[in-house]
């Protein structure tokens, strides 16, 4: 028994070595700045003080969720998912579903490692058609990590619930999809409903026994006040989470969903969508 339990604790070790090898960057990271450079030679800067974006990369996958301060509140502006690659200090980022209405394939980026500071370099074009070349410098997150059954990427096929009104309701994947990511310390899904966005969430959580009850999040559209609760179910490859949220007033909201892990085939599927 001993010499089993060995055996699988250095195979764990192991996988998280060769993961660590072929993906440095994993983790979920948070800029803390912006620099960039117009095609008429202007500077733009930005610094967390008017910006907030959370990145989560896993060794398959990137979940990206940006705000931007107007006054004094925060406003969404982007959010997008999709699978990414490493090669020496080559990142590339293949976008599946994204927020905007914005065409293009695969981005790639050249970045820098210093500690716990990731520095992610390219260019885009701004709101004019314009190119700006760019660093983005993000910090990493520092949190426990949790031991999730949840852990990985997934396809929601079918959704249904209760609402705190008493509405049922359900949908699957032939009308809405959903892309939900999951790291040992954040997550973050992005939805669909007919091919047009809908929402993003993207927050942090802990395990409490078999439930991924979540620290803060924020969303898209709505105040994140709300207190959620996960319950993950796994068999093979199919993922079903019962899921709670007591609002401000003390009425539950219940839902089930039914997610399919993601593996390489059905990435590449996804991202042609």
């Amino acid at each position: 028994m001993k010499s089993k339990l060995l055996t699988a604790t250095l195979m764990l070790l192991i996988s998280l070595q060769l993961v660590a090898q072929t993906n440095p960057l994993v983790g979920t990271w948070q800029a803390v700045s912006f620099v960039g450079t117009d095609a008429d030679g202007k500077k733009i800067t930005y610094d967390d003080s008017q910006f907030v974006e959370t990145k989560i990369i896993t060794p398959s996958h990137y979940a990206l969720f940006t705000q931007m301060k107007q006054g004094d509140s925060l406003v969404f502006d982007k959010a997008m998912t999709g699978i990414v690659t490493v090669e020496g200090n080559k990142y590339t980022e293949t976008p599946m579903y994204i927020s905007q209405q914005q065409k293009g394939g695969a981005a790639s980026f050249t970045y820098k490692l210093e500690g716990d500071k990731f520095m992610q370099s390219g260019s885009g074009t701004d709101a004019n058609g314009k190119k700006v070349s760019y660093v983005i410098t993000f910090q990493k997150v520092k949190a426990p990590a949790q031991s999730n059954p949840a852990i990985g990427t997934w396809n929601q096929l079918s959704s249904k619930g209760t609402s705190a009104r008493g509405e049922k309701w359900q949908h699957d994947n032939s009308t809405h999809t959903r892309l939900l990511v999951v790291n040992p310390t954040h997550f973050m899904i992005i939805a669909h409903n007919n091919k047009q966005f809908e929402n993003a969430i993207v927050g942090s959580y802990k395990m409490q026994g078999n439930k991924m009850v979540i620290d803060t999040y924020t969303h898209s559209k709505y105040p994140g006040t709300a207190q959620v609760e996960l319950i993950p179910h796994l068999e093979g490859a199919k993922m079903t989470v019962d899921a709670k949220a007591t609002l401000k007033d003390g009425k539950v909201d219940t839902w089930t969903d039914v997610y399919e892990k993601v593996n390489e085939k059905t990435s590449k599927t996804a991202s042609t969508k």
